[in-house]
């Protein structure tokens, strides 16, 4: 009788280890994967962060650099690399560049019929489309007028349109006034604090 006792508690011993080692695993690859979702939400997280970040520094150093340039250092065209962007503020080349877009130029040596001139008249910025050319002048007219301009120099051409953002220009007219960059900024904050807020309750939760 002992004899088989000890035989039967033998044979339920290794049953009794294997659910025993299920269990550990089973626990063991639950932590593993809670450790890899808390893994991939911090990097999502930093992420986000540095993306916020950038985005704020972003449209602070434009709006001051607006500032400085149009203001301080009074340069109407800032190049770089013989590019630059331009703000439409009149309809006169609708509905090829309409109001409130964002056009980019770029310094040509020589400049063709039908190009879009960015040229400079008694201090204000004209963007029409050359019509008519000589050696030494340029005549112009807007796509949405009747009548050409006066001709101009050549000298006065500042660059030739390469391509256009539709709405930009309003955005960026929006950012760069006192009251939206105050805006932007206080939505920028608020958007931080309530993600700093809805993180350290998600932190709180897993704990």
């Amino acid at each position: 009788m002992t004899k088989s006792r000890l035989s039967k508690t033998q044979e339920i011993e290794p049953v009794i280890d294997t659910f025993e080692r299920k269990e550990k695993l089973e626990k063991l690859f639950e932590e593993e994967k809670k450790e890899v979702k808390k893994t991939k939400k911090n990097g999502l997280q930093k992420v986000r962060d540095v993306f916020v970040s950038i985005f704020t520094i972003i449209v602070i150093i434009s709006c001051w650099y607006a500032i400085i340039v149009k203001f301080i250092l009074k340069v109407d065209v800032p190049m770089v690399g013989g590019y630059s962007a331009l703000i439409v503020l009149s309809g006169s080349m609708e509905p090829t560049i309409m109001t409130g877009e964002v056009i980019v130029i770029h310094a040509e040596k020589d400049y063709k019929l039908r190009d879009i001139l960015t040229y400079r008249d008694s201090g204000v910025l004209v963007t029409h489309r050359i019509v008519d050319m000589t050696d030494d002048t340029f005549t112009t007219r807007g796509d949405a007028n009747n009548t050409d301009d006066p001709p101009i120099k050549k000298s006065q051409a500042v660059g030739k349109t390469i391509f256009h953002i539709p709405y930009l220009g309003k955005v960026i007219l929006f950012v760069q006034s006192p009251v939206g960059l105050a805006s932007v900024l206080a939505v920028l904050i608020g958007l931080k604090v309530m993600y700093t807020l809805i993180r350290t309750k998600q932190e709180d939760l897993e704990l």
